[in-house]
């Protein structure tokens, strides 16, 4: 189904009537004719379920059939940009909104090559929030960012427009920075539970100067790794809000206490343990192991060898192996 977008002040009636620009899409290009269906968004939550009643060249009207309200997430997620050079910026805009962002907030850093004054970030603004619209029709998001005129540092630090009393992440390369995991735990631990408002801090083409970030980190801004690689800064926008929406709706997220902590486990098996292994592979019951250091453990079966594993230490009745399984030929073992 078909869906536009109307401003919540325009939908409280029993019709619609699309804006110019819907109506020459939907009249010219989609071709939608009378008693067809579509829906409408308003960016507060609201879709309406609406049929075509008339369609002319500068205006296509519905009826409104039915309004349903459209969940929220459970929590909020904020974005703080460096506005980045190109069609970069649009990228992340886009990408942004169709990941649940409540709020978009760009920066103008030292290193921001776009530089913009006022007029240009009127511009600018209403250009990105065209683009949010586009992105939240394709994706069906029922909820409107709201993206703000670029701003300095200074002037966000300064005014209103930074949120307040949330937990705000920092994207950054210092080798202080903790995996987001981390903070969320800590947050959860202090609170009882998961946070319901964060902010991401992501930085321009070079990231942003030493000053700024300890300004940055001086509000109550946690640094966060994004990984060893260096991203670019539209990837590092799209890398930490995903990361912060799968952990965020984690069923673990909503236990208290219980996030899932990421730990590699060792694995051991005995002679036992390996034999069993080879039983549920099909090979038989009888199997000839080589329970030595240095030397691989082989299971036979009718005509084949298998190497499956490689033996590194042996204490009692525990083996460290190496495991992996595939054919080799059976004169290593009858050589060894």
């Amino acid at each position: 189904m078909h869906r536009f977008f109307l401003p919540a002040s325009r939908c409280r009636e029993t019709t619609v009537e699309l804006s110019e620009r819907d109506t020459k899409h939907a009249a010219k290009v989609l071709r939608l004719k009378e008693k067809d269906r579509f829906s409408v968004l308003d960016g507060q939550g609201c879709e309406l379920l609406c049929q075509v009643q008339k369609v002319h060249k500068q205006s296509v009207q519905g009826k409104v059939l039915s309004r349903n309200t459209l969940p929220a997430l459970g929590y909020e997620l904020s974005l703080v940009q460096a506005v980045t050079k190109g069609k970069s910026m649009d990228l992340i805009i886009q990408k942004a909104t169709e990941l649940g962002c409540r709020t978009i907030i760009p920066v103008i850093s030292e290193r921001t090559v776009t530089q913009c004054d006022e007029s240009d970030s009127r511009s600018k603004q209403e250009k990105w929030q065209t683009i949010a619209v586009e992105a939240m029709k394709q994706c069906g998001q029922g909820w409107l960012p709201e993206i703000l005129p670029p701003l300095s540092l200074r002037a966000l630090f300064s005014g209103s427009s930074l949120p307040k009393d949330r937990l705000s992440l920092l994207a950054s390369l210092q080798p202080a920075a903790l995996h987001p995991r981390k903070h969320l735990e800590a947050y959860q631990t202090e609170h009882g539970h998961p946070p319901s408002q964060m902010t991401v801090w992501i930085g321009p083409e070079g990231d942003f100067t030493p000053a700024e970030i300890n300004t940055i980190k001086g509000s109550g801004v946690l640094p966060i790794t994004l990984g060893p690689l260096i991203l670019r800064s539209e990837t590092a926008a799209i890398y930490a809000l995903s990361v912060l929406n799968y952990e965020l709706q984690s069923p673990w997220a909503k236990i208290p206490g219980h996030w899932p902590r990421c730990r590699k486990r060792r694995s051991r098996r005995t002679p036992s343990s390996a034999a069993s292994s080879s039983e549920r592979m099909g090979l038989g019951s009888r199997t000839e192991k080589l329970v030595q250091v240095g030397r691989s453990i082989a299971v036979f079966a009718p005509g084949v060898f298998w190497n499956i594993g490689f033996i590194h230490w042996r204490q009692e009745n525990r083996l460290r192996i190496s495991l992996h399984i595939a054919p080799c030929d059976p004169s290593v073992f009858l050589q060894s």
